[in-house]
């Protein structure tokens, strides 16, 4: 073995334990490896529903139900035309030995799936196979990566970052070294560039850089530069927390304003906010009128400035409103604690959100930062940017849809504010209590644009524990500061489209604060004719301050073989991610375009897929897109998809969730689709549950059927946004149920604590564990759980038959109504 061989091993090994740290795995229940995911991707042997992130299919039950069901395929072979020109590609050796190489620097050096994720690993030749193959193509990338780990950083020692003159692109493990190590060959534009003397190294016998290890850069697919002065446009601004505080009588007799000032207090004793001694705060309340507090460090208490002139607001001490933290840490916590105490008597119930908005603008426009709103006024409605330009309570006549009036913003106040706030590197978070409709999709705009957080909360019984956990998470977790952020790819190929909540500040540069549950879609389109070389290189770069105040880029970089073979394309397929492509694709279109199109659009593209799919792959679909149909399916039935829209707090929610959705990651975005179901019952079994080598928690799914609840006593759904645990009463274990939930009095309302009645019981122990390993999954920390009784005829209860998404259930009027047999019909 040569020493170069010896290293690669070296690294090899290396990088799987770097990824295996990435994904947390030296804890005790944490996300599987890379290499665990990709198997879980690529072989797909599941029996019907998600196969999560952490859980087993039960393969006793329907085993390879979607991929070898001889009915299913069937009617696949039988109804669908298959695609004939796929038949005339030919592949030759020589490509097969390239694809296998680059597919081995890829194992090696590509940044992890976590990071970039693409539809299929393995993209077109020509532009004719790209046309006749019918897929499509888009990458997934999350651009901050996971808070959790520590990016190796790459550093020039105050020398110049080293970069492609011709198209900028960053040095990278996939850049080729020759001439002695005296030049490289950029592997996005393929050009040669010299290697400053100051970075010189030799090559080995190999052709490899013997430092190549010692360089984060050359060895690793995500790493983070340290950037100089050329990255500077100003000087970096300290980590600022700006709170928006509704003090109406609505906000204060919820518990909203009690909840806000506790959090908020309790983050700043614990040290969690980011910038240490460098964070600065800053905070306005309002109801019908405008309260500016004065915090800065010389003052014994804090002081108030009421505004309640709108019509032409002046700033008092405007360089007085944000203060640094440390120095004014006494006064932040009497006003936090003053607060509640201060309007706990008010009977305003008036909003002005829309000044008091504007107003904090002015204050934070010179330093940026993040910017936390909190609303709960039912009036805000009669604000006039949020006033529908419809009637509310008309009636849809005959054919038509109230899609627009529901789904769209009642203005482009919000959007217009964006455009400013962008420029000045503000991220938005907004929390919203309501019990009545207020056209959330309107202030929503922020979230959208400025790539921020929005919460909804409509259930009075959960609403104050998960605005907790939420704001909490909220203000202690991880971000990028003053960032934009840029995709390059090779030659050949172009973005087509981005799906995502950003701003654009200039042709190809997104203005992007960001965290690690934000991602965008770039859609990849094939310009030549014939590609120029044998792989699609992509790099990514964020450019960001880091709450310490250092300015850094961080870069994913990700190689994809090209093929002549149309098999190769649906042989390396992520229905995951493809899966969230459509999703995702469909929901940003709906601002454009009837909801009934976009359904048949999504049909559309499924069919023509679905028949590539089977014509390269011996008459069937293949195992990795198995569950396409089924993902469709959950999609199609998904709440957002419906016409059946009204002025109800349930339509704002929805719409929010679309605004959620449309920057979620892959994994967390499919649950809300096709649900994970789990049989309680099995539990009894003390083997069926387990945690792994790998500290996986492991437990069986069910179908999404009701046949698969046939004689069974509980099942825990989690549909995304909630968990639901479902009780069937019909010849069941009373004793069994009492040992679970504490009685069998199904009179009463059963909450969560009953299930932490009854500490000694093994069963429950597993449940709470298996209940928080779901909820430790999403990025809305707090998932509520509710208990629903069978025959009970709940709203829950029919959601909860509604997401048995195999099954058709004609008593939910929302949605698309079809079972997974007529809709793999309706396909073709």
């Amino acid at each position: 073995m040569s020493i170069h061989q010896k290293m690669l091993a070296k690294h090899q090994q290396n990088n799987q334990n770097q990824q295996y740290e990435q994904t947390g795995q030296n804890q005790s229940i944490q996300a599987p490896s890379l290499n665990q995911q990709q198997q879980d991707y690529q072989s797909q042997n599941t029996t019907s529903g998600n196969t999560g992130p952490f859980v087993q299919q039960n393969n006793n039950m329907q085993q390879g139900q979607y991929q070898n069901n001889a009915q299913y395929q069937n009617v696949y072979q039988q109804s669908m035309q298959y695609n004939n020109n796929l038949g005339g590609y030919v592949q030759n050796i020589n490509e097969k030995n390239q694809i296998e190489e680059i597919q081995q620097w890829a194992e090696n050096f590509n940044a992890p799936k976590l990071y970039v994720r693409s539809t299929t690993d393995c993209f077109p030749k020509s532009k004719k196979l790209y046309q006749d193959s019918n897929y499509k193509f888009a990458l997934i990338i999350q651009p901050y990566g996971s808070q959790d780990v520590d990016f190796p950083v790459a550093s020039t020692k105050c020398k110049n970052i080293i970069r492609c003159d011709n198209c900028r692109a960053y040095l990278n493990p996939f850049c080729r070294f020759m001439n002695d190590g005296y030049k490289y060959k950029c592997n996005i534009c393929d050009r040669f560039e010299s290697v400053p003397n100051f970075y010189y190294s030799p090559l080995d016998e190999n052709g490899y850089r013997k430092d190549m290890y010692d360089r984060p850069e050359l060895c690793y697919g995500s790493f983070d530069i340290i950037a100089g002065q050329d990255y500077v446009a100003r000087p970096p601004m300290p980590p600022t927390f700006f709170f928006l505080i509704d003090v109406s009588k609505a906000s204060v007799e919820s518990g909203m304003l009690s909840v806000i000032s506790n959090q908020i207090k309790a983050t700043i004793n614990d040290q969690l906010l980011a910038g240490k001694e460098r964070t600065q705060v800053g905070f306005v309340t309002y109801d019908s009128k405008i309260h500016i507090y004065n915090l800065k460090s010389s003052l014994k208490q804090p002081q108030m400035f009421v505004l309640s002139d709108l019509t032409d607001i002046e700033i008092p001490i405007p360089d007085d409103l944000i203060v640094t933290l440390s120095d004014s840490k006494d006064l932040v916590l009497n006003l936090l604690d003053s607060l509640p105490k201060m309007f706990e008597n008010t009977q305003i119930n008036e909003s002005c959100l829309t000044f008091a908005l504007n107003t904090v603008n002015k204050i934070i426009q010179t330093v940026g930062g993040r910017l936390f709103i909190f609303q709960n006024s039912a009036s805000i409605i009669n604000e006039p940017v949020f006033q529908s330009k419809q009637d509310p309570n008309k009636k849809p006549q005959p054919g038509e849809t109230l899609q627009y009036q529901y789904q769209l913003p009642a203005s482009s106040h919000f959007r217009n504010v964006c455009s400013e706030m962008h420029i000045n590197f503000i991220n938005p978070s907004i929390f919203i209590f309501s019990d009545t409709f207020k056209n959330a999709i309107t202030l929503g705009e922020l979230a959208r644009f400025l790539n921020g957080d929005i919460f909804y909360y409509y259930d009075k019984l959960t609403r104050q524990q998960q605005l907790e956990q939420d704001l909490k998470y909220s203000l202690e977790k991880s971000m990028s500061w003053e960032s934009v952020f840029r995709i390059r790819i090779t030659q050949g190929f172009r973005i087509t489209n981005v799906i995502g909540n950003f701003s654009v500040k200039s042709t190809d540069l997104l203005s992007y604060p960001c965290d690690e549950n934000k991602s965008l879609i770039y859609e990849i389109e094939m310009d030549d004719t014939i590609a120029r070389g044998t792989n699609l290189s992509i790099q990514t770069a964020l450019l960001y301050t880091t709450s310490d105040g250092e300015r850094r880029i961080r870069s994913h970089n990700y190689i994809i073989p090209l093929t002549s073979d149309p098999y190769d394309i649906y042989k390396q397929a992520d229905c995951s991610a493809l899966t969230a492509y459509l999703a995702r694709n469909a929901i940003s279109k709906i601002y454009l375009q009837p909801i009934s199109n976009l359904k048949a659009e999504l049909i559309g593209i499924t069919k023509r897929i679905c028949s590539s799919a089977i014509s390269v792959n011996q008459k069937q679909l293949p195992d990795n897109l198995a569950q396409l149909p089924l993902n469709v399916l959950g999609i199609m039935k998904h709440a957002i998809f419906t016409s059946n829209y009204q002025n109800t707090p349930f339509t704002d929610f929805i719409n929010v969730q679309r605004l959620q959705f449309n920057s979620m990651p892959v994994d967390e975005l499919l649950v809300h689709f096709v649900p994970y179901l789990f049989c309680i019952d099995d539990m009894k079994d003390e083997n069926v549950s387990y945690i792994d080598d790998q500290g996986l928690f492991v437990y069986p799914q069910s179908s999404l059927t009701a046949f698969s609840s046939l004689g069974k006593t509980i099942y825990l759904m989690d549909l995304g946004q909630q968990l639901i645990l479902y009780i069937n009463t019909n010849g069941t274990d009373w004793n069994y149920i009492t040992d679970v939930i504490g009685s069998t009095d199904f009179s009463q309302v059963f909450t969560e604590e009953n299930l932490y009645a009854n500490t000694h019981n093994r069963i429950n122990e597993q449940l709470s564990n298996l209940i928080q390993e779901l909820r430790k999954r999403k990025s809305t920390k707090y998932c509520p759980l509710n208990i629903v009784i069978a025959g009970t005829g709940s709203p829950l209860e029919n959601l909860f038959y509604y997401k048995l998404v195999e099954d058709k259930y004609v008593n939910y009027s929302m949605g698309y109504n079809a079972s997974y047999e007529e809709f793999i019909k309706f396909l073709m």
